[in-house]
């Protein structure tokens, strides 16, 4: 018998599939939900229709999606509250590990919170202010923006995406605890 969380993940997958949307995309862009100052579910769920429509597709969220998204959005902030979240990255032909749809989907979501940025930018020094620009570098790569990396991130830039889903997960975990746990993060 398939696992529960496997099927609710299969039935989803297909739903945003039919939308024009990736789910590891959608995965990363949930997750960066939680991070930041709550954003009403409706509010997140609107702004994804919006992406649906600026890339071309005239799919509409039904409330039947829009349910399984807002699960979604639960389980993941379960298992970040938990420690077993697991990001859905896909895997190529080889089985590495395809990072950059999730982190171009976290960083859609965070790009539409400037006042989160600048927030936790404030103190550029600060631990989390390092996590959100290595995340944030990384997801300009995935969108194309290489130039971002080499601006952001201090170093080799190839040594970055060689380390791009340990440096992603650092960074959320960093991020998630200032925003859930701030006794558990890393001071800044």
């Amino acid at each position: 018998m398939q696992d529960p969380n496997e099927l609710r993940l299969d039935k989803l997958e297909e739903a945003m599939e039919a939308t024009g949307m990736n789910l590891s995309l959608f995965d990363g862009f949930v997750t960066a939900q939680w991070v930041m100052p709550d954003v009403p579910t409706q509010s997140w769920i609107d702004t994804i229709q919006e992406l649906i429509r600026e890339a071309g597709s005239k799919a509409e969220i039904t409330p039947d999606l829009a349910a399984q998204m807002a699960e979604h959005h639960k389980v993941v902030g379960e298992e970040l509250r938990t420690e077993v979240y697991n990001p859905i990255f896909w895997l190529d032909d080889e089985g590495d590990e395809m990072w950059e749809l999730w982190a171009e989907g976290f960083g859609l979501a965070v790009s539409g919170r400037p006042e989160f940025v600048e927030e936790t930018m404030a103190n550029e020094e600060s631990e989390i202010a390092m996590a959100l620009t290595m995340v944030l570098a990384l997801a300009g790569v995935a969108a194309g923006d290489d130039q971002l990396a080499e601006d952001l991130s201090p170093g080799d830039t190839d040594a970055l995406l060689d380390d791009a889903p340990e440096v992603l997960m650092q960074g959320l975990v960093q991020l998630y605890y200032a925003r859930h746990a701030p006794e558990r993060a890393i001071s800044g």
